[in-house]
């Protein structure tokens, strides 16, 4: 995944917004009908825990989806009350009244209409919200809402194909719908309807809403919401069977594009980068894909409700991306058909190594490519890289994490390919892809059956790479405080291994420490270390022996020394060989 365009903070627009009314005060029921106090102030916005004091919503709202007639249509019906009692002083009955109501609506609304039942239409206006996406319609009360007349006020709209990039949450065309879903109402006075084809494939993101289906639509609903100022959800409807088709080539490969109808451009623009860019990953990442795959890259701004700007699913080959032609997305996701979970363990890895890579390719395409920002190991949402898991919805510190992890993985990765170059880190990727041991061995088998982790990356960053800054930034922003201690324990063993791999003169140490180190098992290798140096200097004695007598070194002694799992064995044999000698 690539983090995206976020959700805008609506839940807390609209807790700002609440249900929003201008309350002024009416003329006496006197002798003096001319008379009538001014408003002492403009519209009253309500907080969270004051909604507008002495107005009454009781509302219900429809969301209906017609990808055919490619709308969305809106309609909001809501029972008004006046709570403020008249007041009689002074010989004099002053009464308070609501002469406007104001609601939401959603980005891009057309044919708004407002009525009251019993009576002709009303008078409505729109005017902009705090963020580009959403309204306020502000209806005006005919006639002014007193206490004891409650009203009955209905408000509809549509909302149309909107263009692609027009940077709206709003989206419908005949293959794909998205929009957000919010309430007006008093607590436990609201309730929400959405209503679509049930033959449309439906995500809804937030708030829960229970479903149905009934004469061939699904029903999705909310009652009695507790707290509707808080409430909010998305929804996300497609029907990929309208989307506009496209086929690419990747050598052997199929790319199979499917793109909003009448989006020719984000067509164009991914064909593109799918034939140039996916040719110049391959070659940096110097990884090929085992076997004839077809990868299908679909236009959707569903990721966008999730706060990302596209994602990737292995077990499905599909890329889904949003509509705003951001290459190093694009790449990005693309480089997720390398980067997943059969080559790398840890979300940071394939998210760090899809993230340089796109950035390359961006490079050797001639375009702009983007860099990482300098990394605050205070800044809120901070946590070791290999904490940085699959994300929690429900956590409230998740959109900062999220931000903190893509960034931070990024700059890791980028800071070493600044040191050893996308070469050195392609040949890690290959030692990764080929499951290859970082200590390896000439004359057996250095493979293990494990899909690499933080660990081995850092292993052949350091020996087959040649960083020389991998394990500090590892320390300092990858591990927690309990991998730090491991990696102490892992500082000291390579140190004495060092000194062994020496004086082992060229031959690779026994399996019966490598495996050990392989696996991070330190204690176990630290074990061996004793009666490794002994059979490390019987090793040099025969080898000495041998050249004196100007005989060869069999190469059977040398697999013998490197493949040996039992020490005892291999001593046996060497002093065997150390007494012929």
């Amino acid at each position: 995944m690539t983090r995206g365009p976020r959700l805008p903070h609506l839940t807390a627009a609209l807790v700002a917004l609440g249900v929003v009314s201008t309350l002024a005060v009416g003329a006496p029921a006197t002798a003096h009908p001319g008379h009538e106090h001014s408003p002492a102030q403009g519209p009253v916005v309500a907080s969270p825990e004051d909604y507008t004091p002495g107005l009454g919503v009781v509302a219900e709202t429809t969301y209906t989806v017609d990808l055919d007639d490619r709308t969305i249509n809106v309609d909001l019906v809501v029972r008004l009350t006046n709570q403020i009692r008249d007041r009689v002083r002074d010989g004099y009955v002053e009464q308070q009244y609501f002469h406007t109501f104001t609601v939401p609506v959603l980005a891009g609304a057309e044919q708004v209409r407002a009525s009251r039942d019993g009576g002709g239409a009303l008078r409505v206006q729109v005017r902009p919200g705090d963020s580009d996406f959403y309204g306020l319609a502000e209806i005006s009360l005919s006639p002014h809402l007193y206490h004891g007349r409650p009203q009955t006020v209905r408000l509809s709209y549509q909302i149309p194909p909107q263009p692609p990039r027009s940077g709206t949450l709003t989206q419908v065309n005949e293959a794909f719908a998205t929009f957000p879903v919010f309430v007006s109402g008093d607590p436990g006075q609201a309730s929400v309807t959405v209503r679509l084809p049930a033959h449309l494939e439906v995500d809804v993101v937030g708030d829960d809403m229970g479903s149905t289906t009934a004469d061939g639509m699904a029903v999705y609903t909310a009652t009695d919401i507790a707290d509707p100022a808080e409430w909010f959800a998305s929804v996300v409807a497609r029907d990929d069977d309208a989307l506009i088709d496209q086929t690419v080539t990747f050598g052997e490969h199929l790319v199979r594009l499917q793109a909003w109808p009448g989006d020719d451009e984000w067509l164009e623009f991914t064909a593109d980068l799918a034939e140039r860019g996916l040719p110049v990953l391959e070659d940096a990442i110097g990884v090929a894909w085992a076997e004839p795959r077809e990868l299908t890259i679909v236009e959707t701004s569903a990721p966008y409700v999730y706060g990302y700007g596209g994602w990737y699913e292995h077990s499905r080959s599909l890329i889904e991306i949003g509509d705003l032609l951001d290459a190093h997305v694009t790449l990005h996701e693309m480089a997720h058909a390398w980067f997943n979970a059969e080559l790398f363990q840890g979300r940071w890895v394939n998210e760090a190594m899809a993230e340089v890579f796109a950035a390359h390719t961006m490079d050797e395409l001639g375009l702009d490519a983007p860099a990482p920002d300098p990394v605050d190991p205070e800044a809120p949402g901070a946590l070791p890289l290999n904490s940085w898991a699959n994300v929690d919805l429900e956590n409230p510190e998740t959109e900062e994490q999220e931000a903190y992890g893509y960034n931070t993985s990024w700059w890791v990765m980028d800071t070493i390919v600044d040191e050893v170059g996308v070469a050195g880190v392609s040949q890690v990727v290959q030692a990764a892809a080929e499951r290859r041991s970082a200590y390896p061995a000439a004359t057996t088998d250095s493979t293990w059956d494990q899909v690499a982790d933080w660990r081995v990356l850092l292993d052949h960053l350091q020996d087959t790479a040649g960083s020389a800054r991998a394990e500090e930034l590892f320390r300092a922003l990858v591990a927690t405080d309990e991998q730090a201690a491991d990696m102490d324990a892992r500082a000291e063993a390579r140190a004495t291994y060092t000194e062994l791999a020496d004086a082992a003169d060229g031959w690779a140490l026994p399996e019966a420490v490598r495996a050990p180190m392989t696996r991070w098992e330190f204690d176990q290798a630290s074990e061996t270390f004793p009666e490794l140096t002994e059979l490390v200097r019987t090793r040099a004695s025969v080898v000495d022996q041998l050249t004196a007598a100007r005989i060869p070194v069999p190469d059977a002694l040398q697999e013998r020394f490197e493949g040996a799992g039992d020490l005892a064995d291999l001593r046996a044999g060497l002093r065997a060989a150390d007494d012929a000698s």
